[in-house]
């Protein structure tokens, strides 16, 4: 029911605080648009001059090239698909999230044990108490036994 003093409807507080993206936004597929305004003329739904401006208006925004923020999602990309290519899994949340968006789950799958293995190796190959936290200090290195290779 429409609040009297408001001329729209509140809208409602979303579930998660918004957060800083690496993915890219979704734009609306311009094919998709002139495909249907030209289908909507063919079927007498819509006029032929008011679509004629449109597409003329599409086609201005694509001469314009992609928005600024494309080029940084591009670059994102680039870098986290170098970073695999070095055998490196995503490093933060955000990179993960990318990653999720650009490869399937296999992929995922693989980055993920990758993520694993570094962090295993990272922690010594063989702890002598598996159990106990890692403290990074001056005798650190006496929890370890020595690698053999």
């Amino acid at each position: 029911m429409r609040d009297r003093a408001s001329p729209v409807l509140p809208l409602p507080e979303p579930e998660e605080p918004a957060r800083a993206s690496l993915l890219p936004p979704e734009e609306p597929d311009m094919r998709y648009v002139a495909r249907d305004a030209v289908e909507r003329v063919l079927d007498g739904r819509a006029s032929p001059i008011q679509v004629a401006r449109l597409l003329r208006t599409l086609a201005q925004l694509h001469a314009m090239g992609p928005a600024p923020m494309a080029q940084h999602y591009a670059l994102k990309q680039v870098e986290l698909r170098g970073r695999i290519m070095h055998g490196q899994p995503p490093r933060n949340e955000q990179e993960w999230e990318l990653a999720r968006f650009i490869f399937d789950d296999d992929a995922i799958a693989e980055f993920e044990r990758w993520d694993r293995e570094i962090t295993r190796l990272m922690a010594g190959s063989r702890l002598k108490n598996p159990d106990a936290d890692i403290v990074l200090d001056e005798n650190a290195y006496d929890q370890f036994e020595p690698l053999e290779f």
